[in-house]
């Protein structure tokens, strides 16, 4: 069954060859179901990418890759592995350089001891976990190029949500993140103050259906945070899984590893100047996606029901980040 086939219209072949290979190969060797491979691998490019680029839709209207995925599936669906295999670069990438950081950590602790004042050094990361908003802001601080929460059950980035507060705005932090909005961070116990200008983070994990209802009512679906998420499903769950006889290619994660890397290598000239790549559609692009997003349109006079014109709302928005 070719890879189409299985993931039920997944689509497989607007990605470049060497992405399109990786989902197929993936597929074919550890049975990734396709949809979660592909989103996984979209999450990880959105995280490489972050600040360092935009698209200009038109003046004044830009729009950056931030993306909210969740794999949504029972247990044993696989879903994490689609996740790791796509982060794997960027995990491995964090690891050392935290393993520099805490050298350097050491080596200025050791000067302040002994009388001198050198610069505090800065942990150079991409990935975060179990942390509060106001860490995460401060790990923006230090990192403008962005960031991506990335655990494998999401039930642990949604509970964590005002965690240590009782009347906290979390959620509303997470929308402003979702719309690249500025996000002040006012200390109670200090006269420190958090600025960031341009927040990036991306998010992803995998979800139960049975969690994902007890999740999302209340306030996280008035206010819009439950639409602003890419829930991805897989058709073929519950069909048997045997072990395949394929492997992957020997150079297919080396592949992946180098083409991640040379994203991330952007980041080293967006964190000195803090001016972002920007794209334009060219005239037939524009065409193409002017006529789509007013299909659209058509579509959501039709809907009806609220929720689905906000479902189809925040589709038009994942189409300009896509």
């Amino acid at each position: 069954m070719k890879a189409e086939d299985k993931s039920s219209g997944f689509p497989v072949n607007i990605f470049p060859p060497l992405i399109k290979d990786i989902i197929r190969e993936t597929n074919a060797a550890f049975n990734y179901p396709v949809p979660y491979i592909g989103a996984s691998i979209l999450c990880a490019i959105s995280s490489a990418i972050g600040n360092t680029c935009c698209l200009k839709v038109k003046s004044g209207w830009v729009e950056k890759p931030v993306l909210y995925v969740a794999l949504v599936g029972n247990p044993g669906s696989v879903k994490s592995h689609p996740i790791r295999f796509a982060m794997n670069p960027i995990i491995e990438r964090d690891i050392h350089s935290r393993q520099e950081y805490s050298q350097r950590l050491e080596d200025y602790r050791r000067q302040m001891r002994d009388g001198a004042y050198p610069e505090k050094p800065k942990c150079r990361q991409r990935i975060v976990q179990d942390v509060t908003m106001e860490g995460i802001c401060k790990v923006l601080e230090d990192n403008p190029a962005g960031l991506c929460f990335f655990c494998d059950e999401l039930i642990g980035w949604l509970g964590s949500m005002d965690k240590y507060r009782r009347n906290g705005n979390d959620v509303n932090k997470w929308l402003s993140i979702f719309n690249s909005s500025p996000i002040f961070v006012d200390r109670r116990s200090v006269d420190d103050k958090i600025t960031i200008a341009e927040p990036f983070v991306s998010v992803i994990g995998s979800i139960q259906p049975s969690v994902l209802t007890k999740c999302f009512k209340g306030q996280k679906v008035e206010n819009g945070f439950l639409f602003r998420i890419l829930f991805v499903n897989n058709s073929s769950e519950g069909l048997p899984m045997r072990w395949p006889e394929d492997d992957l290619p020997s150079d297919a994660e080396d592949q992946w590893y180098g083409f991640l890397m040379s994203l991330l290598e952007t980041s080293k000239a967006y964190d000195e100047t803090r001016r972002p790549e920007e794209y334009t559609f060219n005239p037939l692009a524009w065409d193409i996606i002017r006529t789509w997003q007013n299909l659209k349109e058509d579509e959501l006079a039709e809907a009806g029901e609220e929720y689905q014109i906000a479902i189809f709302r925040k589709i038009q928005d994942y189409a300009l980040r896509f």
